[in-house]
Formats: C-alpha cells, structure tokens, sequence
C-alpha cells in the first residue's frame, strides 16, 4: 500500500479551515498518552473509560492489525472462512485471540467457539462488495469498546497509515466525535449501515450478532430518538427513489437532503451517514449549477452552496477518520476540482 499523497498548499489551508470549523486543537498522541482504560461496567462486563477529558476530533487509538480473514459474509460462514480462521490460530502471535469474549455460550464444539468469538470481535477492512462480503479483522484493544446507536467515537480502517511496515501496514483509529468527559465510557455503534431502524429492529440484530440488549439512551429511553430514525428512514426512501431529472423532482430531492441532514444533526450521526448527505447535497449543487432551469434563483449561489456542502462533508471524514486518511485526500481533490 502506498503512502499517502502530500497535501498541496490549497488543500492544508482547506484542511486548518475544517480544523477551525470544529475548534481541533493539538493533542497529545495517542501511542503515548494514554486517553482510555479497559474498566468494569455495569450490564456490559468490560469496556474502555476515559482517563482525562478528551475533546472531539482527538485520536484516541490506534491499533496494528493482528489477523484478517477474507471475503467473509455479513451472516455466513463459509469452510473457507473456518480454514483461514483454523490456521491464523495456529501462529503464536495471534495466541491472544483466545482473551477476547465470546458472547455465544451455546457454542460448545472449539471452531464454533472461535467463530464465535471472532463475529463477535472483528471490525471491517472495506466495504461490502455486491455478495455482501468483505474482508474482516481483528484488534485484541479496540475490541473492548463496546457499542452505542448514538456513540461518541467512531472506528476506521486505516490502509495508509505505517505504509512502511512491510510485515503490517495499516492501522485501526478511533478518533472521539464528541467531547467526552474524564469517567465516561467510550462507546462506538457496531451496526451503522442500521442507523435508521426501529429500537426492536437495532436491538434484534445486536442480539443475534453479538448477543446482548442494547441499553444505550436511544434504545431505554428513545421515544424522540425512534421518531426520528422513523422520519429519517422516509426521508432516505424518498432520496433513494428519487432520481429524476425534472425540475420539480429536483428541488424535492435539494429539499429532502436538507431535512435528512437536520435529522442526523438532532441524533447525532456524524458518520457514515452526515459525511454521505452532505457529499449527496454538494453533488446536487454543482449538477444544478450548470442546468438550463436551474431551480436556484442567483446560479451563481449554488457555487457557495455547493462549497458549503463539500466542506461539511470534510468536516465529518476529518473528526471521524482523521487528516491523513484516503477519504479526506478524495474530498479535497473533489472541492479542489469542482470550486
């Protein structure tokens, strides 16, 4: 994997803009200062708390990768899987493996414990691809987060990071997205592609795949929260089908990008979700900038309003992924492009 591509001098000064939008200011690094401890938590066994007052957008871990498996299915394993998984347990160094929780306490034969336990503590690498598979990993530390439909930190899948070790390049970061007080857990959402089900639809799918009853504040007392997932996942439909080209159909669709990007503010959904919406709304100027009946009075504005958008999009690849990721680089290749 190749290292990343030097900013140029536009997009640094894109880059402090963004970091002066969410007020970052410089951190201690993480692979030296300790922002969290593995803890006893109530209903939840283990899980990691802040050690000292952490602000958003600060990098709080960053983890080498132990071993992966490919191609695994979103709920299907294959004897591919099983052998690959059979033999990383093999090498000594992945021995830790066998300290992460297994959650499944009706497994009882030693592969369907190990698969267990690798559903149950894996993050994903890519993707998913067209069979809803994609490579999956294993880090022994990240692992001990433990999960929330509103989480105040989020996970990415690094491929850029420490491209000079040939051995391992790569890196797991997980960077908070809120600020968060000294004795607060940290929490990340395990299920984000679920963000607009119902309480029993998010509940439900934890069970089966990691088998507890989420309890976080959107799902014990989550009658405003559940609205709006309700009004979000309407929103996404009426996006989602609405692809015409007419004027009308349009500015329904402006109109609707909008209203999603409120709601997934009032909940607190920053990524994937905002970061995606704003890129949507930006893609939605600049097409509506050069049509022969543009919707928007001034034409001229949708160069602004399509600024505005890209940026918010920054914003969010910045505080959840960090600077030196791929997806900021394609974002401000993008605004570099299109302003």
């Amino acid at each position: 994997m190749a290292a990343l591509r030097p900013l140029s001098a536009r997009e640094e000064h894109e880059v402090q803009l963004a970091r002066a939008r969410l007020n970052l200011a410089p951190v201690p690094d993480c692979s030296t200062y300790p922002y969290f401890a593995v803890a006893p938590v109530e209903d939840k066994g283990q899980g990691c708390i802040a050690q000292t007052n952490i602000s958003r957008g600060t990098r709080i871990h960053m983890e080498r990768l132990l071993f992966s498996i490919d191609d695994v299915g979103e709920r299907t394993w294959s004897q591919a899987n099983k052998n690959a998984l059979n033999h990383a347990l093999t090498l000594p160094q992945n021995q830790i493996f066998h300290n992460l929780i297994n959650p499944f306490t009706r497994y009882r034969a030693a592969d369907q414990i190990n698969k267990g336990r690798f559903g149950a503590n894996n993050f994903q690498l890519t993707v998913w691809d067209d069979h809803r598979k994609c490579p999956q990993g294993i880090f022994p530390e990240a692992a001990r987060f433990n999960h929330s439909c509103i989480p105040n930190a989020w996970y990415n899948w690094n491929p850029q990071l420490e491209s000079q070790d040939r051995e391992s390049p790569g890196r797991l970061t997980v960077h908070a997205i809120e600020d968060i007080k000294r004795g607060e857990e940290i929490v990340v959402n395990y299920q984000h592609e679920n963000a607009y089900g119902s309480q029993d639809k998010r509940r439900g799918d934890l069970f089966t795949d990691y088998s507890f009853w989420c309890r976080c504040p959107a799902c014990l007392d989550g009658s405003l929260s559940e609205q709006r997932r309700k009004e979000m996942e309407k929103v996404d439909s009426v996006l989602r089908n609405n692809q015409g080209a007419q004027r009308g159909e349009r500015w329904i669709r402006h109109e609707y990008l909008l209203r999603l990007i409120r709601l997934l503010d009032q909940e607190g959904l920053v990524y994937p979700q905002k970061a995606t919406s704003c890129g949507d709304l930006a893609d939605w100027y600049f097409n509506e900038w050069n049509q022969p009946d543009c919707t928007i009075k001034d034409p001229r504005q949708c160069r602004d309003k399509f600024m505005e958008a890209a940026r918010g999009r920054l914003d969010a690849e910045i505080l959840c992924l960090g600077e030196d990721s791929e997806e900021v680089r394609v974002t401000l290749d993008a605004i570099a492009r299109r302003s």
